[in-house]
């Protein structure tokens, strides 16, 4: 099913870029393909293009027109990693127990057996972190 998602996800992405072409609008095209993707990605990519010789600048703090504290709040609550939807706590939380499990240190419980499976050590990472199962 996500297979034919993404197909006709690219397929309708195709479409769209291919009309705009036929009228001149490939510009106005990419900056909406970058405004869906968010915040930070359009941070990043503006930080980019500076990078890469671009005359643009970079908004100060509480400017007109720059991103206000509250959109930094709702986009850091929305802001997903790709690889599952963990978010970089969740990530941090989960490589910590994962070092304490390559150091012998994970224990089962409190004061329990120290765990040696690391089937056992991911199930107890991802529960710590409070990652939620992916339904199928």
């Amino acid at each position: 099913m996500l297979v034919v998602g993404a197909i006709a996800l690219s397929l309708n992405l195709f479409v769209t870029t291919y009309a705009h072409a036929q009228h001149g609008n490939v510009k106005s095209l990419k900056a909406k393909t970058d405004m869906a993707k968010g915040l930070y990605a359009n941070i990043n990519a503006k930080q980019e293009r500076i990078k890469a010789g671009s005359k643009e600048k970079m908004r100060d703090i509480g400017s007109k027109g720059a991103p206000t504290e509250e959109a930094f709040k709702q986009s850091a609550k929305t802001a997903k990693m790709a690889a599952g939807g963990v978010t970089a706590k969740q990530t941090a939380k989960i490589g910590k127990v994962m070092g304490e499990f390559k150091d012998k240190g994970l224990h089962s419980g409190k004061g329990g057996p120290v765990v040696k499976d690391p089937k056992q050590a991911i199930a107890i990472a991802l529960s710590e972190a409070k990652v939620k199962p992916k339904k199928k």
